[in-house]
Parts: structure tokens; sequence; C-alpha cells
């Protein structure tokens, strides 16, 4: 989205009648099933075929969408790749060192279930180990709802920052 920012690749779809839906669907949709391929290959390659299925398929969908998302929040607002790199780290670091520090045991807490990567952690624990049903629906519907929100801010923020300049 950057490259084409600003190459005006972006500028020439905002004055055509393709709604931002589609071009955001566009996107989540080609950067998720090259998600989920290589998920699978390197489970494959890695473990075999004996894993569950359902929490790697879902880990991995809900996980790229919502990240994806992020970074259409964050590449919205940047000017250069250097810019959205240091952005995208603050806010990997953001994401995943607090569920980390709980799930290595260096510090544990519960707040740390109001992360959206904790709800990924939950759901990639499943793929070999077994995770309790209320974990699993709590892991789906946690991310269900931050992908909402994350929509509806990288739709807000494509308009103010893309469309209307930053104005």
């Amino acid at each position: 989205m950057l490259f084409e920012k600003n190459e005006n690749t972006i500028q020439a779809l905002i004055v055509t009648p393709m709604q931002t839906r589609n071009y955001f669907l566009t996107k989540i949709i080609s950067l998720t099933i090259l998600s989920v391929i290589v998920a699978l290959l390197f489970i494959y390659l890695a473990h075999g075929f004996e894993f569950n299925y359902f929490y790697l398929l879902a880990g991995i969908i809900l996980t790229s969408v919502f990240l994806i998302l992020v970074g259409f929040i964050m590449v919205s607002r940047c000017r250069s790749i250097n810019e959205y790199l240091v952005l995208m780290m603050v806010a990997m670091l953001t994401l995943l060192l607090p569920p980390l520090l709980n799930e290595s045991g260096i510090y544990k807490n519960d707040i740390f279930y109001i992360w959206p990567s904790q709800a990924s952690i939950t759901l990639f624990q499943g793929v070999f180990g077994e995770i309790s049903i209320n974990e699993a629906i709590y892991a789906v519907a946690y991310l269900v709802f931050w992908i909402i929100l994350c929509y509806y801010i990288s739709k807000k923020a494509f308009y103010k920052h893309i469309v209307m300049g930053g104005k």
C-alpha cells in the first residue's frame, strides 16, 4: 500500500467508483491466502500431518486479517518505508511482548488476555495441544472483535490520510 500510495496508484483508484472495502478486501484476501499457504507448508515440513487443522486455520486467518488491518492503520500515516518499519516495530513490540512475558512465565498475569495477540497465542496452542472450548471461543470472538474495530479504524485512517491527504 505504501508503494501504491507513493506511485499515485491509490489516488487513481480513489476517483474510480471502486469502494474502499473492495480495495481492503482484495489486500486482506490475497495476503491471508499467502499466510495460510506458507503456514501449512511450514507445519507440514516440521510436523507432518498430525495437528489440529481448525485451530491452525482459525489462528492463521484471524491473526493475519488482524495484523493486515493494523498494517493498514500504520501505513496510511507513513510517507516512507523507514517510517513504516519503525512504526510497525513499535506496534509489534506493544502487541507481542506482554503476552510473550505471560506465556514464558516471566511475568504471569491475567491482564494480558486483553491483548489481541494473546487470543492468537491461545489458538496456536490448540494446534498441537489441548485448549478448552471456552478458550477457543474467547480467542475467536476476541480476534473477531479486534478485526471489526481495526477495520473501522483503518477505513477512517485511509479516508483521512490517503483520500483527504492527511487533513
